[in-house]
């Protein structure tokens, strides 16, 4: 079992090709960076209301992350009333 270090409850375990690393929280995770990512393009009309953005598997690829992160993202723009998404046609921005 692994010891953690005093304080542990404010960092994150990262585990990393076998090795393991203490993160801490303040580092912005993933999703959380892609969100912010989108929702400056919102904001800034690059992607006005009305257009549909790229797909999971296209916004996946191009911020090189997992289809996992990129929904997480879009989950939370969508909680935030940025964005619509509509099963069989894509994710919209509002």
């Amino acid at each position: 079992m692994y010891e953690l270090p005093e304080q542990c409850e404010h960092r994150y375990l990262v585990r990393t090709l076998g090795e393991d690393h203490y993160v801490p929280r303040s580092a912005e995770l993933p999703s959380e960076r892609l969100a912010a990512e989108i929702r400056r393009k919102i904001e800034s009309a690059e992607w006005p209301s009305g257009e549909q953005i790229p797909s999971v598997t296209e916004l996946a690829a191009t911020h090189r992350v997992s289809r996992a992160t990129v929904a997480k993202a879009v989950r939370v723009l969508v909680d935030e009333g940025l964005l619509v998404t509509r099963q069989g046609w894509g994710t919209f921005v509002v």
